[in-house]
C-alpha cells in the first residue's frame, strides 16, 4: 500500500483492541494508519497490561525512527508507576525502561503522567522528567487530566528551579465537555501547552454507538464512566443528540466527521487522539481530515446550544 501525504493533527491511540487477543487486527491497524499518513502513536504501560507497547513496537521496529513520533503514559492507578508511596524519579526511569523495550526504541518523543497526581509527587515527577530527558530517553514530557492548578504549580517549580517545562497534556474534549474543561483548555493555551484531545466522539453517544438510555445498541455492557455520561446528559443531552442528527442530516456530513472536525478545530488543540478496531475505521477518519467540513456547517455546530444540567 503507498503511503499517503503526512496527516497532521491526528494520532492514533493504542488504548482500545490492542491486546494480543487482537494482535493481528491491531498490527495491521497500524500499517493501514501508517500508510494513510498518520504518524503520532500513542500509547500507556497499563494499556492491556503493557501488550498495546508491545505491538506497536513490533510494527514500528520496521519504519525508520525519524518517520514517527511515539508517546506513551505511565502513573495510572494500578499500574507499575502508581505505587503507595506515588511517584519518584527512580520509578519514572524504571517504567520508562520497560516501556522502551517493550516499544522496541531508544527513546519516547513525549513521556506521560496518565492521571492527575498528588500535589507533594510533583517534584519527583518534574525532577525524575528532566532526569530522563538529560540522559536522551525521552525528548519532551506532559500529563493526563491534571487540574489547571495543579499544572499551574507545576509550570511555577518548573520556572523557579529551572527544570524543563511540561511541553503536551492530553484532556477529553468534544461536543458534550464541560464548559469549564473548555475554559481549562484555553487557559492552558496561553502556557504554549500542546493540547492532545482524546473521545471526539464522547465514548461512542456522538455517533450512535452507545444509546443515550443507557445501553450500547449492539446491546453490550458499559463503564461506570459512561453511566455517569449518561445520567450527566439524559435530559437536555438527548434534545442536543436531535438537533446534531438533523445538521448532519441537512449538511451531509456523518456525524463522526462532524464531531471530529469540530474538536480539532477547537482553540489550542495540537492534534486528535482517535482509536479504531478495524483498518477501515483508520481510512475513514484520515478521509475525516484530508477533506473537512467548510467553516459554514462549523460554525453551525457550534451554535447548538449544550450544557450540563446542574
Amino acid at each position: 500500500m503507498a503511503r499517503e501525504k503526512e496527516l497532521t493533527g491526528l494520532v492514533l491511540g493504542t488504548g482500545h483492541y490492542f491486546s494480543m487477543d487482537n494482535a493481528l487486527t491491531a498490527e495491521e491497524i497500524l500499517r493501514t494508519a501508517i500508510a494513510s499518513g498518520v504518524k503520532v502513536f500513542d500509547s500507556a504501560d497499563t494499556y492491556a497490561n503493557g501488550a498495546a507497547e508491545h505491538i506497536l513496537g513490533n510494527v514500528l521496529k520496521t519504519f525508520p525512527r525519524s518517520g514517527y513520533v511515539l508517546c506513551s503514559k505511565t502513573g495510572f492507578k494500578g499500574g507499575p508507576c502508581r505505587p503507595e508511596g506515588g511517584f519518584s524519579p527512580k520509578r519514572l526511569s524504571e517504567t520508562c525502561k520497560s516501556s522502551l523495550s517493550r516499544l522496541k526504541t531508544n527513546f519516547l518523543d513525549i513521556y506521560m503522567c496518565h492521571c492527575d497526581a498528588p500535589e507533594s509527587s510533583l517534584l519527583g515527577i518534574i525532577r525524575g522528567m528532566a532526569n530522563l530527558m538529560s540522559i536522551g530517553m525521552i525528548k519532551s514530557w506532559g500529563f493526563c487530566n491534571w487540574t489547571i492548578e495543579r499544572a499551574k504549580k507545576t509550570l511555577l517549580i518548573c520556572e523557579k528551579e529551572n527544570y524543563p517545562l511540561p511541553e503536551y497534556c492530553q484532556y477529553e474534549l468534544n461536543l458534550l465537555t464541560e464548559p469549564l474543561a473548555r475554559r481549562l483548555f484555553r487557559r492552558l493555551q496561553k502556557h504554549e501547552i500542546k493540547i492532545m484531545a482524546y473521545s471526539p466522539y464522547a465514548q461512542g453517544v456522538l455517533t450512535d454507538q452507545f444509546h443515550l438510555r443507557g445501553q450500547y445498541r449492539n446491546g453490550a455492557s458499559f463503564s461506570s464512566q459512561r453511566q455517569r455520561l449518561n445520567k450527566k446528559i439524559k435530559a437536555k443531552g438527548e434534545m442536543f443528540i436531535k438537533n446534531f442528527s438533523e445538521l448532519s442530516e441537512q449538511t451531509g456530513y456523518s456525524k463522526a466527521q462532524l464531531s471530529l472536525s469540530w474538536t480539532l478545530q477547537f482553540p489550542g488543540v495540537n492534534s486528535v487522539v482517535f482509536g479504531a478496531s478495524k483498518p477501515d475505521q483508520v481510512q475513514e477518519t484520515a478521509g475525516y481530515v484530508r477533506n473537512p467540513p467548510p467553516d459554514s456547517v462549523l460554525k453551525s455546530l457550534s451554535k447548538l446550544d449544550f450544557s450540563f444540567p446542574q
